[in-house]
């Protein structure tokens, strides 16, 4: 099954991909419902090459796709200091 991104989606990963700063792995999961010709749910799994290191940086916030980035980066930062913390912190 062929499963396309959303324009806006697409978009805005492509570039980060096509400069090496990021790898995407996706699938359909497989008790997936809804599925119709053209559309179903996909599972997206975004790597950060070495190459994408700055994209953890914060940078001032302009237009919609900076607080996007801010936002992403700052989920990020979360996750790692609570998983730094390691179990019954």
């Amino acid at each position: 099954m062929c499963v396309y991104l959303p324009k806006k989606i697409a978009s805005w990963l492509a570039p980060l991909i096509d400069a090496g700063k990021l790898r995407v792995d996706g699938y359909v999961p497989e008790n997936a419902e809804g599925l119709s010709k053209n559309t179903a749910p996909a599972m997206l799994v975004v790597f950060l090459c070495e190459k994408g290191q700055h994209l953890l940086e914060k940078t001032e916030v302009q237009t919609k796709q900076d607080a996007l980035h801010q936002v992403v980066r700052h989920a990020y930062h979360d996750v790692q200091s609570y998983a730094d913390a390691g179990p019954g912190a």
